[in-house]
């Protein structure tokens, strides 16, 4: 009965207004998929997170940034963004540099709300217009901070 009344209040205003119906992330997910995230992956047919073609983006979902309650980052930025911590990128054997990641917000092709991944490492990084091209961090070392991130997040469970 509830649940047909959210799902119409989704299609038709969108799963944040759902959300908010019902008081929250955790509330939503428990009344319409018995606490199982993942059931709500596979209903909707959405990714908890995405790898851009070229292996050089990472987006992860709206629903599981609000459920792991990132920290707010307002100093300096002017959209919103919100900070995912420390991680850290090297040579093969030895991870010796340290990344600070955030996410910013940003609009899919198919309406979805997901989270880019962006970050800075000193002078280097990705994702800012204000790093250079020479001082830009490539794919290896991407791959290794997302697979650190998809780890710390758990996000290979919501699969």
């Amino acid at each position: 009965m509830i649940q047909d009344k959210l799902n119409a209040i989704a299609k038709k205003y969108g799963v944040n207004s759902a959300v908010k119906a019902v008081g929250g992330v955790s509330r939503y997910i428990k009344i319409m998929h018995n606490d199982d995230l993942s059931e709500y992956y596979k209903a909707s047919q959405l990714l908890p997170y995405k790898m851009s073609q070229n292996g050089m983006s990472l987006y992860i979902d709206d629903l599981i940034v609000q459920l792991h309650g990132f920290e707010d980052k307002r100093f300096g930025s002017i959209r919103e963004s919100k900070k995912l911590g420390d991680f850290r990128y090297g040579s093969k054997d030895y991870l010796s540099y340290k990344f600070t990641a955030e996410i910013h917000p940003m609009n899919m092709e198919n309406g979805q709300k997901m989270w880019r991944v962006v970050g800075t490492s000193g002078d280097s990084g990705f994702g800012y217009s204000f790093i250079s091209q020479r001082l830009t961090l490539g794919i290896r070392h991407r791959t290794q901070i997302y697979n650190q991130i998809i780890d710390r997040f758990n996000l290979n469970n919501y699969l």
